[in-house]
């Protein structure tokens, strides 16, 4: 059949006429591939009738149905099927002409034991139908229906959970086995958004936060279509199936949705990390505004990191008639705000706070005051969800707008003690640089800065000065004498002891954005030498310390050339703070391990850590973490 200069197929008997019905039904051979979900509310013979009539509806010119199926049995089970041609705009002209292509739209929908497989294509649910009679699946009951023991991954796309913009954001793995090829330091950070696998019964691919499962095989027809389904879930159904151990190396986006009445908020904290890097780094693209006596003015690097911690102190979570309460840990009780959680978000009522509320958060990019977007400091952390909510359940954190189960830290975060290095000489540390004066040739023994030369790097032969210029790191070594040659870049910062991310985070930012230049790209030596060849000079003090700690700055660019060309260059890049106790960290580990709820900032600290581990990892480094014993 020809219409309006488009060939329109349609299945035909020998004598010409259109198969329909039962006839029709047998000539399904559909993949095996299925969205399932959870019964909200009981489907009834009405409910997929008034759901075919209107897909019918809501389609364009719909020919007369091929096949049709109401709520059919089959062992017991229940299954319905429709399928038709309609029109659609085709997807690469805009506006649409009067021209449309033709498809062949199918849906079909297998109940079995509470829950509802949807194959389709073409055709997808109505929104009417899918919000009163369906619920997404668990994404955690899909992974332990697939992801058994014994299960081999092979191919894996990942999302990074970091917030930074310095870091990998995604990537795909693929493999005969990742066991084999994806260590913890590289998976830590990154949550699978769908993975393949094989299994003794086959190969299978899902989606677990949309509830996609396939399965590699033929085409099939109904009649093994619907037995499969039935067999999905059914392994949905278990609940005691343990799940790999390899997915359990990863911290694993999951929806809110899912977890709905079970989630018991504990604590709320600002995400002051996030913030610091969105208003204290140079490059940062906000700012904080306040109104001045002769109008908007911004706020100094001081007194937005003063305003900073004013909102870092952790609030407890309690519920009160419904409501979510914002509360003082310690100290009077008295309601600071408020909380919501929704399906797809969680959000703030209200806040409390006098910094966030007589503040203004704009872009750099406008001229003070003027930009059009500008937003009081508490509506930007609401809109931006920049703040953590910890509840009773110790794997699971709300993060900058999203919920994430990392089985790994509730079990004590052993993974995040192996990259603490202890230095003793950090305890006697009272100062990130020290004093200058003119006649000075050392920085301060009791500076981090001085702990970093004395100690810290003493075995690079070459050790250069690199703060306060364009700057890497606070100070670069080589290691030429050692096999294979190691590049080091160190990232120096004084704090009071504490167990939250705030005074650390400058440092990992700064790591983070320069670990491409450790593999001392040839082309900017000529720049960074230059800068070297002087000596070191702080708020307008020029001291006599040569940036050029130890090494000759005639040999200089002959050792970095000479390490450079080594095909087995070690990188290493080093936060080194005196503001951490790994003693701390694991006493802290050791009571999340026994049930004891962490602090807000803690799981920050732990988050802001292994993000700079992983991104590490990524590019063939070793991150670590020297801090006090």
């Amino acid at each position: 059949m020809i219409e309006h200069g488009e060939i329109d197929l349609i299945p035909q008997e020998a004598d010409g006429q259109p198969l329909r019905g039962w006839a029709m039904i047998r000539n399904l051979h559909a993949p095996k591939a299925a969205y399932f979900y959870d019964v909200a509310e009981r489907i009834t013979d009405k409910a997929i009738d008034e759901l075919f009539r209107d897909l019918r509806r809501q389609a364009i010119e719909p020919t007369q149905n091929l096949f049709r199926h109401d709520r059919e049995a089959l062992d017991g089970t229940r299954w319905s099927a429709i399928c038709f041609a309609h029109h659609r705009n085709p997807g690469f002209l805009d506006p649409p002409p009067r021209v449309k292509e033709r498809v062949y739209g199918f849906l079909m929908l297998v109940e079995h034991a509470g829950k509802v497989a949807v194959l389709r294509s073409g055709l997808d649910l109505t929104t009417a139908f899918k919000s009163k009679h369906l619920n997404r699946i668990d994404a955690e009951r899909v992974e332990a229906a697939l992801a058994h023991s014994d299960a081999i991954f092979e191919k894996m796309r990942l999302r990074n959970l970091s917030p930074s913009k310095h870091v990998l954001r995604s990537k795909m793995l693929e493999s005969e086995d990742l066991r084999n090829v994806v260590g913890p330091a590289g998976s830590s950070r990154f949550a699978p958004q769908g993975y393949t696998l094989r299994r003794d019964d086959g190969h299978y691919t899902t989606t677990p936060s949309t509830g996609r499962i396939s399965q590699r095989s033929d085409t099939a027809g109904h009649e093994e279509l619907v037995p499969w389904c039935v067999g999905m879930i059914e392994e949905l159904e278990n609940q005691n199936a343990p799940v790999a151990p390899f997915l359990r190396t990863f911290a694993r986006s999951v929806s809110l949705a899912t977890y709905g009445d079970r989630l018991q908020p504990t604590f709320f904290s600002v995400n002051t990390a996030l913030l610091a890097e969105e208003l204290l780094d140079e490059h940062g693209p906000l700012r904080l505004v306040k109104e001045g006596e002769g109008g908007p003015v911004a706020l100094s690097h001081n007194e937005t990191a003063a305003v900073l911690d004013t909102l870092g102190p952790s609030l407890s979570v309690r519920t009160v008639r419904k409501e979510l309460r914002l509360e003082p840990t310690e100290g009077r009780r008295r309601t600071l705000g408020k909380l919501k959680i929704n399906k797809g978000r969680i959000s703030l009522r209200s806040l409390d706070l006098a910094a966030a509320e007589s503040l203004t958060v704009e872009h750099k990019a406008a001229a003070l005051g003027q930009d059009p977007k500008a937003q009081s400091l508490r509506s930007y952390i609401n809109r931006e969800s920049r703040f953590i909510v910890l509840f009773q359940d110790l794997a699971l954190a709300y993060i900058d707008g999203a919920l994430y189960r990392d089985d790994g830290f509730a079990a004590g975060g052993d993974d995040l003690l192996r990259y603490l290095i202890t230095e003793r000489a950090l305890a006697d540390a009272v100062s990130e640089k020290g004093g200058l004066t003119p006649v000075q040739t050392t920085f301060d023994p009791t500076s981090v800065f001085g702990v970093v030369v004395n100690q810290i790097a003493r075995q690079d032969d070459v050790l250069l000065c690199d703060d306060l210029s364009d700057e890497w790191a606070d100070f670069i070594g080589l290691n030429t004498t050692a096999t294979p040659p190691t590049v080091s870049f160190y990232h120096a910062k004084h704090k009071g002891l504490s167990l939250g991310a705030t005074p650390l985070h400058e440092a990992v930012s700064q790591a983070l954005k320069n670990l491409g230049n450790m593999a001392l790209p040839e082309s900017e030596m000529g720049r960074k030498v230059a800068s070297w060849r002087g000596v070191y000079t702080k708020d307008r003090v020029t001291s006599a310390i040569r940036r050029v700690i130890r090494g000759d700055i005639a040999t200089v660019p002959e050792a970095i050339g000479a390490v450079r060309s080594t095909p087995d260059m070690m990188r290493r890049a080093y936060v080194v703070t005196s503001s951490l106790s790994k003693q701390r960290v694991s006493d802290a580990l050791a009571d999340i391990a026994a049930g004891n709820p962490p602090s807000p900032h803690f799981v920050q600290l732990y988050w802001l850590l292994m993000t700079f581990v992983s991104a590490c990892s990524e590019v063939g480094a070793f991150g670590r973490v020297i801090c006090q014993e």
